[in-house]
Parts: C-alpha cells; sequence; structure tokens
C-alpha cells in the first residue's frame, strides 16, 4: 500500500505521512532490515531523509487526530481506519504549502493567513513579511532595554565611537543595567517580556518569540554595534507595544568610567559576557 501512496503523492501526502510514522514509532523498518525510517525510505521509496521528516512533520501537524480518535470511541471504523484526515482549515492546502508552514507555530500561521490559492513563493514571501516584522520588533526592544527610557543611549554610542570594542560595550551595557534594576526586568506584560541576569538576556514576544529569545551579552553588545553601523540606534524609535512605561521614572545612572574598566576580579559580581 506505501508504494501504491507513492505514485501520487499530491493526494496521498498525509497518508504516506502516516505510514512513514507509524513506521518508525513501531520500528517497522528493522523488519525489513534497515537501521532507521529514513534509511528505509531512501532505498524503498525512494525518499530523501528531508522529505521523510517532512511528510511525517505534516502529518503529525496537519492531521485532525481528534476525529480520528473520536471515531475510534464511536465504533465508525469507516472514518477512523483511514487515520489521515486533515484540518478543515487547511484541507485545500498543497504537501508543498504545508511543508512551508511547518516552521511556523498555530498562531504565526494565523497572523501571516495563507490562502489555499497562495503559490509557495506567496507563503515565502508573507513569512519574510512576519521575519522582517519579528526582526523590528526584537531591534526596537533591545534598543529600548539598553538605552531607551534609561537615557544611555548616547553613552553608549559614544563609547563604541571612542573604543570599537564590541566586548567593552558588553561591559558598559552589562554593569549599567544590573545597576539601575536589579529586579532583573526590564519590561514585562501580558504578551512579552524583557529580563535579564549577569549572563544572559531574555526577550519573549507571544507571536513573535513564543521561545524565549536568549543572548548573551556580548551578543547583545554585538546587535546594538549593527544598529550603530546602520545608523538605526540614535533614532527615535517607537516601541511596538509601548512597553516599559514604567521605567520612565526610574533615576539615571551611569557606570564611572574607572568601575567600567575594573578586572573580573575588582567588580562586586562576575558578568558573563559570552
Amino acid at each position: 500500500r506505501q508504494m501504491q501512496c507513492v505514485y501520487n503523492v499530491t493526494s496521498n501526502f498525509l497518508e504516506i505521512g502516516f505510514r512513514l510514522y507509524e513506521c518508525e514509532r513501531y520500528k517497522y523498518y528493522s523488519e525489513a532490515g534497515y537501521d532507521s525510517v529514513c534509511d528505509y525510505a531512501l532505498s524503498e521509496l525512494g525518499f530523501k531523509k528531508s522529505s521523510t521528516r517532512n511528510f511525517i512533520r505534516v502529518y503529525e501537524r496537519f492531521c485532525d487526530h481528534d476525529i480520528v480518535k473520536n471515531a475510534f470511541k464511536s465504533e465508525k471504523y469507516e472514518i477512523a481506519r483511514g487515520n489521515y484526515i486533515i484540518l478543515q482549515q487547511y484541507k485545500n492546502f498543497s504537501y508543498s504549502q504545508l511543508t512551508e508552514l511547518l516552521s511556523l507555530s498555530d498562531p504565526q500561521i494565523e497572523a501571516i493567513a495563507p490562502a489555499p490559492e497562495d503559490t509557495v513563493k506567496d507563503i515565502r514571501s508573507k513569512k519574510q513579511e512576519f521575519y522582517e516584522a519579528a526582526e523590528k520588533w526584537l531591534h526596537d526592544s533591545i534598543i529600548e532595554a539598553v538605552g531607551g527610557k534609561l537615557g544611555f543611549k548616547k553613552q553608549i554610542y559614544e563609547h563604541y565611537q571612542e573604543n570599537k570594542s564590541v566586548g567593552k560595550l558588553a561591559t558598559l551595557i552589562a554593569e549599567h543595567m544590573l545597576k539601575i534594576k536589579s529586579s532583573g526586568v526590564i519590561f514585562e506584560d501580558g504578551r512579552s517580556y524583557c529580563r535579564f541576569n549577569r549572563s544572559r538576556i531574555t526577550f519573549f514576544h507571544k507571536l513573535y518569540y513564543p521561545e524565549d529569545k536568549v543572548m548573551r551579552w556580548y551578543d547583545i553588545a554585538e546587535k546594538v554595534v549593527s544598529y550603530i553601523n546602520n545608523d538605526t540606534f540614535l533614532a527615535e524609535q517607537v516601541h511596538i507595544d509601548e512597553i516599559a512605561e514604567e521605567l520612565a521614572d526610574e533615576m539615571i545612572v551611569t557606570a564611572p568610567k574607572n568601575d567600567i574598566e575594573r578586572s573580573d576580579e575588582q567588580r562586586p559580581y562576575k558578568i558573563e559576557l559570552y
């Protein structure tokens, strides 16, 4: 039956994914003398490893598992037997379109609003616009965190222009932030947050970065340098979510030069830049 499916991938991609999924789950490939489902699919079906993984992932992600499960419970075996009923909202999408959507979370797919009539190129274009929006949010958030309402932009800019050292800039930023915000929170609301400690700074956005975007202090400094070099660091920034309003009344404290140049042994705490 698996070989029959392969002859028409366009209409059978979900069944192919299901059968490969089952083959991997129950290690049927070992009965045929193979070490993995990818080895089996390459030899027997002519699928590259990436194709095998995509078939399985498309099945896992876009199959309506609840319909199948409920069909078994209600003994509607003619429905349950297939095990590969696609989710209603994707029923008119092709395998290529669904493969292109695998890298996005469900809310992100909803945000880019793909349509069945979209080409793969159209979907990639929508994804690119989404990634650019996410990068813009990160750009604004980094500037907000390290220099925005804390009045620290100019000192960061001048320090880098004078020293041209990413490492020294990372130390400046880290020490400054650790002094003025001992709580380790720069902004936090129901949609996003920025938190930090001695070794890293973490950004979260419910849509753009649903898994924490963790950056070392050196990474932050590298980003800041790139913003300085492309003339976006000192430009007026409007934060997308209008967050960090509580920092407006914070006392502005800048780290003295002699403190910035201390060795790790002389500092009251150790900062991990990398």
